[in-house]
């Protein structure tokens, strides 16, 4: 249950940002008030999480903390689209690292697979944003108490 409290926040936290917040950062980058320039672009892919080299570079750092690298593999490939990553894996031609929720199509109808890595777990950073002034102010400070509360017991 803590799971799904923690998938539904963060649906909730990315559908405000893109619903409430991305509007007013993009019209100030397009106004040159944003640094740097731009800035709005890379959150898009940032907040979305379609990034492939983020998540490259979040398993690459997995795995240099287990003492491996990608070169320890007998083979790795770049590809710079998720859907063509988990259609590869979905036709047994590799594995990838993914959000369950990109591969949610694919798992849900059979043609890929969770792959479990014994001793395997993630810690990353979660950035809770908010509007200033929020109409929603205290419904946002109890979801981000009620995260915070949950991931403490984790």
């Amino acid at each position: 249950q803590v799971k799904l409290w923690a998938v539904v926040a963060m649906i909730l936290s990315i559908a405000t940002y893109f619903w409430r917040l991305h509007p007013t950062i993009k019209k100030l980058d397009a106004m040159g008030c944003i640094t740097p320039k731009g800035y709005s672009k890379a959150l898009d892919g940032m907040i979305a999480d379609l990034d492939t080299t983020k998540s490259r570079e979040v398993l690459e750092n997995a795995l240099a903390a287990r003492g491996l690298s990608a070169e320890d593999f007998a083979a790795c490939h770049v590809f710079e689209s998720v859907p063509v990553l988990l259609e590869l894996a979905a036709l047994d031609k590799g594995v990838t690292f993914a959000y369950e929720v990109a591969a949610a199509p694919l798992l849900e109808s059979g043609r890929l697979a969770r792959l479990a890595a014994k001793d395997f777990s993630l810690i990353r950073p979660f950035t809770f944003v908010t509007l200033p002034h929020s109409p929603f102010a205290r419904q946002e400070q109890y979801l981000f108490e009620h995260i915070r509360d949950l991931c403490a017991r984790l």
